[in-house]
């Protein structure tokens, strides 16, 4: 705790932060990160997709909060995930029934 003193000569000093209020300030701190790194996350989108992004709730539904051409990356963020649709053509060779021959 921060706690005033007088001096001899009547001046006013502070006193240091006990050990305690230092050892609950960085447990509180650890705290909140470990809860921003269990409730966050950095939803990639890979090259030759579109990502779907929706910002979830603790409490409630989740909403659309966007979309990504890949290769990209929003960066880490609190609740967001990504549902990734894939946009490459996709070829295949033909095969007719004339040349498929048993």
């Amino acid at each position: 705790m921060l706690s005033l003193t007088r001096n001899s000569e009547g001046f006013v000093r502070r006193a240091s932060i006990t050990a305690g209020a230092v050892t609950f300030a960085v447990l509180m701190l650890g705290a909140l990160v470990l809860v921003w790194f269990l409730g966050s996350s950095n939803p990639v989108t890979p090259a030759g997709y579109v990502g779907y992004l929706t910002k979830g709730a603790v409490f409630g539904k989740a909403r659309f909060d966007g979309i990504q051409k890949g290769p990209t990356s929003p960066g880490r963020t609190w609740l967001v995930h990504v549902t990734n649709i894939s946009i490459t053509p996709y070829t295949s060779p033909r095969t007719s029934p004339m040349t498929m021959r048993c």
